[in-house]
């Protein structure tokens, strides 16, 4: 709804109605995905698609390398079917959990989804994109965590603190030594340019701190005065999106929207892990959330009209938010 009513103050009206109303069909996407699969189908769903993804890329790497590997700025690096590695790398990261997931829903199934699974994880190797790895160690983590954590209340409890105290290291972490995670990732300090573009973000945001400059609108007015103009003055080069879904949001709908958009982010953690012991979901969602959380700090995924990764955020706050389990009513379909 903010995004919609943004139209009133965008510097591109037209801009933002459009892009609105792709972005109700991407919404509309994840929602009826959640309201028409329980998780056991769901998960089975969404690592079906994962798979094409995946024979897909694997099949134009292998036969067809002019277009499935890279050439110029990382020679022999995979791409399949995306322009470049790293979105490869971020979607099979995702395909492992939602593989693994549906391997663990559906036990009938369990060794084919567990092969497709293990060819995700070749293809996020050799995407060579070092954050998917780390995406991808983190799904394992996630899927591994809460297989312990079922095996009964003691261990979960023991699990759940250490989960606790690894967050609470990895914030240290960032705070103290972030140069050390910039290495684990693969970036410089300025995490490849971006902190360029998020200072230039900041100074146009003096103007408009509360409501931003509308939605989905910033990064295609190209005029002398515009607000690209600016950023691009800072960066030292032509920005196409934040690189953050938290700058992106506020660029775009100002401190409101940031802090709703913080509330949902809030919301969707404090329902996966109130799921997480309760069977329905958690292999799947928890993990998900994982991914998303560490990819949003560097890319833009949130409120996104073109999106997979914003939809299937979406389809989980949905999923999550309905009452009771609905994995019982499948058990012919496992």
């Amino acid at each position: 709804m903010l995004c919609a009513i943004s139209y009133v103050w965008s510097i591109d009206p037209s801009g933002t109605f459009r892009r609105f109303i792709v972005l109700s069909f991407t919404m509309l996407a994840g929602y009826a995905l959640a309201a028409r699969f329980s998780w056991a189908r769901l998960t089975e769903v969404i690592a079906f698609a994962f798979t094409g993804m995946m024979l897909g890329s694997a099949f134009f790497a292998i036969f067809i390398p002019k277009l499935g590997l890279m050439h110029d700025l990382f020679p022999g690096a995979w791409r399949g079917l995306w322009l470049e590695k790293n979105n490869l790398g971020s979607c099979m990261s995702i395909g492992f959990v939602a593989a693994a997931a549906a391997a663990l829903h559906n036990p009938r199934r369990r060794l084919f989804w567990w092969i497709m699974a293990a060819g995700m994880v070749a293809l996020t190797v050799l995407s060579t994109s070092k954050t998917a790895l780390v995406c991808l160690v983190l799904g394992m983590g996630g899927i591994a965590f809460i297989y312990l954590a079922r095996r009964g209340p003691v261990l979960g409890i023991l699990l759940t603190w250490l989960a606790v105290s690894v967050l609470l290291a990895l914030c240290g972490l960032i705070l103290f030594a972030p140069d050390k995670l910039y290495l684990l990732l693969g970036k410089d300090a300025t995490l490849t340019g971006r902190t360029f573009i998020w200072d230039g973000i900041s100074r146009v945001m003096e103007s408009r701190p509360w409501l931003g400059y509308g939605y989905g609108v910033v990064w295609t007015d190209e005029g002398d005065y515009a607000p690209l103009a600016k950023i691009t003055a800072v960066a030292g080069f032509r920005a196409y999106h934040a690189h953050s879904c938290w700058y992106e949001t506020w660029l775009g709908l100002g401190i409101v929207g940031f802090c709703i958009w913080a509330l949902v982010f809030a919301e969707i953690w404090l329902k996966g892990l109130y799921r997480m012991l309760r069977g329905d979901g958690g292999y799947f969602a928890l993990p998900l959330m994982g991914i998303y959380s560490l990819s949003s700090l560097t890319e833009s995924m949130a409120l996104s009209w073109n999106d997979l990764r914003w939809s299937l955020f979406v389809m989980v706050l949905v999923k999550l938010s309905l009452p009771g389990d609905e994995d019982a009513k499948d058990l012919n379909w496992r």
